[in-house]
């Protein structure tokens, strides 16, 4: 009994730590000290305006969350290079089937010392403050909040996102399709359709929308958590049919956000969505020709 105790207690330490859990609730106060920062860059420059984003009409997850802080970081990439300041490498993250919101919450403390990085170099003072109090909110408060701040990033860009970088998204999507045709080992017959030089905005952001009622279908399949698709991803009310970049690209997130799920169940775990890439002198019709692509090929997928 004499050698019990130590083995015990040795035993005690070597037992896995349990995660802590985070809530939606305290990763919505993360994302409100960012945007106290995002006033001060504003604030720095002489930025009066305020963003005004579209209202997101479908119940998101974690996932979704995840990508929108994707997109955040594309645009302080953009903001820094306005300001002669070099990139960052934007990290990616496994596949994985149901994402906690830890996850989020990890990649929201990211922005916020990215964000801080950039006060320093303007040399820009945080007043104290007295943080208020914030409780019972949600995913969806999370994702609405950083979409917010992401349209508030423009004002400080001078910019929404251009066709080049909606055209890398929508290859990074491409991507993943063809990783999950690979491990379903369907053969791909089919053929990129011809480009249409007198496609809108409008008629990629709709395209969207079909590819991800296309990835509903196999999301039924498997079983795996899946939108509830009524109509957009974005309320055509609150866009009044002025589509921009910016949707577009939101939109695409949501579809990445969807294949990592299927990914995961597929055990594709170590197939990470690849960066993007620069692209030149791309616009509309190059972005909706890939997207009908992808949707054909989703199509090719038999069960």
């Amino acid at each position: 009994m004499r050698y019990f105790f130590p083995y015990f207690y040795l035993f005690l330490f070597i037992l896995p730590a349990q995660a802590v859990e985070i809530t939606p609730n305290e990763v919505y106060i993360e994302i409100y000290k960012i945007s106290q920062d995002i006033n001060l860059l504003k604030q720095h420059f002489n930025i009066e305006k305020n963003a005004i984003q579209p209202e997101t009409k479908v119940a998101l997850y974690p996932r979704h969350v995840w990508q929108k802080t994707y997109q955040i970081m594309l645009k302080i990439n953009m903001f820094r290079e306005k300001n002669g300041l070099p990139s960052l490498s934007i990290i990616s993250r496994e596949p994985e089937e149901e994402m906690k919101p830890l996850v989020v919450y990890g990649q929201v403390i990211r922005i916020a010392t990215e964000i801080d990085l950039l006060k320093r170099h303007f040399d820009i003072q945080t007043p104290p403050s007295l943080l208020p109090t914030f409780s019972n909110h949600t995913t969806m408060d999370n994702y609405d909040f950083l979409n917010h701040l992401s349209y508030e990033m423009d004002l400080l860009t001078g910019a929404p996102f251009n066709a080049q970088q909606v055209f890398a998204e929508t290859i990074r999507v491409h991507d993943d399709i063809s990783v999950i045709l690979d491990a379903l080992e369907v053969q791909d017959t089919t053929n990129p359709p011809l480009a249409d030089p007198t496609a809108t905005l409008e008629q990629t952001f709709q395209a969207v929308q079909v590819l991800l009622r296309e990835l509903q279908r196999l999301q039924t399949h498997f079983n795996l958590d899946k939108l509830k698709l009524n109509d957009y991803v974005y309320s055509s009310k609150s866009i009044n049919n002025n589509i921009s970049e910016t949707e577009v690209f939101s939109s695409l997130g949501i579809v990445l956000a969807e294949l990592q799920p299927i990914k995961a169940r597929l055990g594709l775990t170590y197939f990470i969505t690849p960066a993007a890439q620069h692209y030149n002198d791309k616009q509309a019709s190059d972005i909706l020709r890939i997207i009908q692509w992808d949707i054909q090929r989703l199509k090719v997928i038999k069960f």
